[in-house]
């Protein structure tokens, strides 16, 4: 007898591939399979001859079936008795053919398989198999009436001619019969048959049982210790933890252009799906890459699917008190925040990306295998090889969380953390694995689409005021938990300040409402932009210091300005140290701070016995906490959060004359990795007087003028101004606005967008603010939308991620069309991509490449030959509509003779005249493509090198 199997275990999107999964075993390979979503009532469907024997489950009346079969799946939460499931089933399968009988479903079948876990018994008078057959057969062939009460054909007269149930005890014997496909549905599997897969692929070289122990140690131990949020950026003291699990919320976010119900359910949805290569033929990407802006959450969205995933993995074994307790919080948790909770149970790992490219360096040291293993280890009281890791991840459904994609600045290193990602990827499908991978990166930057056949972005959004609000009323209440009439008095000024708009707009992310909650509960006077907010909370969190009753009280008061200029100095100096060392978390040793101290007093005019004794003190304050600088046990001082090194980075950017300031924000302006902190920068000018404002305003104006940067190619400006609009802070000055939106509207003559979407919610919410700005920005649009080629791609992308006023801008389009311009910008495959042939931009511009490079010397014509060699290696299709489809991924693509062609100025000149010289009504996609690797690679070079730390 078949074992009874816990099909109920499975989430619903595994059960849809567990029907499938056995549809194809039996029913042939040719199956076509429909992802989760509106997929017309189908899970898959099949065209062909169908021939029903005892090896292909329950027989149906009709044993040949012909013509389109279609395949449903109905999974029953909770199996109840024999005569309860099958009313429920009788309910499920009436509701389908109802839908098909009104035409709401694409395509009557001609045959229909049902497959359901519905326990039903051979005894009729108790929810017997008898009686659903007797169901079907009494529905298929009723009458019907359409809306118009008018009579219509049965759907057996309309072409349904059969239909067939794979129910329990038919499943049952199937997944018996078929180890390979139960042996890929870990939830259907007892600890045994675990155990002696991993007997099987250690060949004897593990104790399978130990090493399950021991990855159930390994999570306890990390569920144990990194359960906490620290708040110390939020006034509390540097020791005061919070359990993440009371302070999770489920973030707003976005997909394809569209906002989610809830992006945590999104992620344990994905991972309650089986990911094996052989089992996922939805055709879409598996893995998950989340982006957002700094403070959007994304480290602590990682640690709390961790935690998850880690307390389900132990529930049942778990023998610690204050695990089980643990286990307990997370279950309740997810309850809160209105998700349901996992069904696969994976083992989690949670990789800090910093430190693992950190580790490896650009070459030379462990792979990704021997990193994982080592950091498993060092969790352990085992040492575990990476055989043994590779063998668990075969065996058992792995989640890998890699943390800050963002933070790995060098170039080498991003290069060494994508090959070895990618190495991974290609080892999980040759191995057949349940492997599935969450990446999260901050979207500035952002622009190499990491391995876009295999990832789907998720961009976490901003708050709604009604989400900022809620967020506002929960952290506080956690925070101040233990303080009752100043958590109500900081909620009552909250509630006063958001009627303002200008305060609206700052209350985007949890890190700004949380900093504003923090201002509110000592200040009353309120931030309007993000440089006032970030620097109010500052001046907040100086004053706490200063006015308390320590030995530290009259240095705070006598050294005020020589403490904040050091912390912009320390900064910007930690700032230039992660662009070229990679480090995880930018420190400075002890020694190093007392000698930058002295040196800063010097300076000032200070004796040096004065100078000394303020060095000597300053590290010792550090200690008990020197305002945002904290102690780290390796005597050294950093800062709490990212955002406010960034800070304090670009107040020194820009604390300068006219001319350093002016150098400084266009070095740093085409930066990835500093854009934040020129952002800050560019905050703080735009508080002060008419003439810096003015600078500011030229910089971003002219910064694309830049002699030693490609901006015919990859220009930065439109990206600036985006920003800036969207940080509001010209909003109260029309001309200043206007010059900003001129230039964020120079992107509509191409190139083609890094930041497609940026731009576009910027404009979108400088056109809700104001009808003139508003009319402007639609007829820009419009004009680009009916050009053709890349002007027109660009206006369909803006507008697939932005709405511009109540009304539709003009001109002949569908969304279909916007979401295919959206599709080739992210080099995503689609139905009208497919290719009638291929070829290489080095092919297309290789005519005018040999016409013109005649004219340059031999080292620049060397350059250029170098530069083909590379625009050789990406590929595109030319589809049925004529134009051009990128076929290469650039992330892969590595393009070191480009980027030395684009630093002479002839060879770049040649270069961007043979892309001029393109067809840009049908090829644009090439120059895009070139586009997309330049600046991916160029915009990585270290400039901090170039900025002066302290005057002379």
């Amino acid at each position: 007898m078949a074992s009874d199997w816990a099909f109920e275990e499975l989430g619903p999107r595994a059960f849809e591939q567990l029907a499938v999964a056995l549809a194809a075993k039996l029913l042939g390979p040719h199956i076509e399979v429909f992802g989760s979503g509106k997929d017309g009532g189908r899970e898959a469907t099949y065209t062909g001859t169908i021939v029903w024997t005892e090896d292909t489950g329950s027989i149906p009346t009709d044993r040949r079936w012909t013509g389109y079969t279609v395949v449903q799946a109905k999974q029953r939460e909770r199996v109840g008795p024999p005569a309860q499931d099958l009313a429920w089933l009788k309910s499920q399968i009436g509701a389908e053919f109802n839908d098909w009988a009104s035409g709401r479903r694409a395509k009557l079948p001609d045959n229909l398989l049902f497959v359901t876990n519905a326990r039903l018994s051979a005894e009729d008078t108790v929810g017997g198999i008898d009686q659903i057959t007797r169901y079907i057969d009494t529905k298929l062939n009723e009458d019907r009436t359409n809306g118009a009460g008018e009579k219509t054909r049965s759907l057996h007269d309309r072409g349904l001619r059969n239909v067939n149930v794979w129910h329990r005890d038919t499943l049952n014997a199937l997944v018996s019969a078929h180890s390979d496909i139960r042996d890929a549905f870990p939830s259907l599997l007892t600890v045994g048959d675990l155990l002696t897969r991993l007997t099987m692929l250690s060949s004897g070289a593990l104790d399978p049982q130990r090493v399950s122990s021991f990855l159930v140690d390994h999570a306890q131990s990390t569920l144990r210790h990194e359960q906490w949020l620290r708040f110390d950026e939020a006034g509390d003291t540097p020791d005061a933890r919070h359990q993440i699990d009371n302070a999770i919320v489920d973030l707003p976010a976005e997909c394809d252009g569209s906002r989610m119900t809830s992006m945590l359910t999104e992620i344990v949805q994905r991972a309650d799906q089986v990911t094996r290569k052989s089992l996922w033929h939805f055709g879409a990407p598996r893995h998950l890459v989340i982006t957002g802006a700094p403070g959007n959450g994304k480290s602590t969205v990682a640690q709390y699917i961790t935690q998850v995933y880690r307390a389900n993995f132990v529930r049942h074994e778990a023998n610690q008190t204050t695990i089980i307790d643990l286990v307990g919080r997370t279950d309740r948790s997810l309850e809160r925040i209105g998700v349901v909770g996992p069904r696969s149970v994976r083992w989690p790992l949670r990789v800090d990306l910093a430190k693992m490219a950190n580790d490896m360096g650009p070459s030379g040291g462990p792979n990704i295998k021997r990193w994982l293993a080592d950091a498993v280890t060092k969790s352990t009281e085992m040492s575990i090889e990476p055989i043994t890791l590779s063998n668990w991840m075969k065996a058992w459904p792995t989640l890998l969380i890699f943390d800050g994609y963002d933070e790995v600045t060098m170039p080498q290193h991003r290069d060494r953390v994508v090959d070895e990602i990618g190495e991974l990827l290609d080892w999980a499908d040759a191995n057949d694995s349940d492997l599935l991978m969450v990446i999260t990166t901050r979207r500035t930057g952002y622009t190499e689409q990491l391995f876009p056949e295999h990832f789907k972005q998720i961009d976490l959004g901003d708050f709604t005021i009604e989400e900022a609000v809620r967020y506002a009323h929960h952290i506080t209440s956690q925070r101040l938990s233990d303080d009752a009439p100043h958590r109500e008095r900081v909620l009552d000024r909250f509630g006063q300040a958001i009627k303002n708009p200008a305060i609206e707009r700052l209350l985007k992310t949890p890190l700004q409402v949380l900093i504003m909650t923090i201002i509110l509960g000592g200040s009353t006077s309120l931030p309007t932009t993000r440089y006032q907010l970030f620097w109010t909370y500052f001046e907040t969190v100086y004053k706490r210091e200063a006015s308390k009753f320590t030995a530290n009280r009259t240095f705070f008061r006598d050294h005020r300005a020589a403490i904040i200029e050091l912390h912009q100095i320390v900064g910007l100096i930690l700032q230039i140290r992660c662009e070229t060392t990679d480090e995880v978390v930018a420190r400075m040793p002890r020694a190093e701070l007392s000698d930058l101290a002295e040196k800063y007093m010097l300076g000032d005019g200070h004796d040096k016995d004065s100078a000394s004794a303020f060095a000597n003190r300053i590290f010792d304050v550090a200690t008990q906490r020197l305002v945002l600088l904290t102690a780290d046990e390796d005597d050294t001082v950093s800062f709490d959060v990212r955002s406010l090194q960034e800070l304090m980075a670009g107040s020194r950017l820009v604390d300068q004359d006219d001319e350093l300031t002016r150098a400084n924000l266009q070095r740093t302006a085409l930066s990835p990795h500093w854009r934040n902190a020129w952002l800050f920068g560019a905050g703080k000018l735009a508080l002060d007087n008419r003439h810096r404002r003015d600078l500011l305003l030229e910089v971003v104006e002219h910064c694309d003028e830049s002699s030693d940067w490609p901006s015919w190619l990859c220009p930065a400006g439109p990206e600036l101004a985006a920003y800036l609009l969207q940080d509001g802070l010209v909003a109260d000055r029309p001309n200043d606005q206007k010059r900003l939106i001129h230039v964020a509207l120079r992107c509509l003559q191409g190139p083609l967008l890094q930041e497609p979407r940026t731009v576009a919610v910027a404009l979108q919410n400088t056109a809700a603010r104001n009808k003139l700005d508003s009319a402007h920005i639609r007829n820009e649009m419009s004009r680009a939308q009916a050009a053709t080629g890349e002007r027109k791609a660009i206006a369909q992308i803006l507008m697939h991620h932005g709405h511009y006023g109540s009304a539709r801008i003009p001109g002949s389009y569908s969304d279909e069309d916007l979401r295919r311009a959206v599709n080739m910008w992210i080099f995503r495959r689609s139905s009208d991509s497919r290719g009638v042939e291929t070829v290489t931009v080095a092919e297309l511009i290789r005519p005018a490449f040999d016409e013109l490079s005649s004219v340059l010397e031999p080292p620049d014509a060397l350059l250029a030959e170098d530069a083909m060699a590379d625009l050789a290696a990406l590929k595109l299709t030319r589809t049925r509509r004529g134009d051009l489809w990128p076929v290469t991924d650039t992330l892969n693509t590595q393009a070191p003779g480009l980027e030395s062609a684009l630093g002479s100025a002839a060879a770049a000149d040649l270069l961007k005249a043979c892309l001029d010289a393109l067809d840009h009504s049908q090829d644009w996609a090439a120059s895009a493509m070139v586009t997309r690797l330049a600046a991916a690679k160029y915009s990585r070079r270290p400039v901090g090198h170039l900025i002066p730390i302290m005057s002379e």
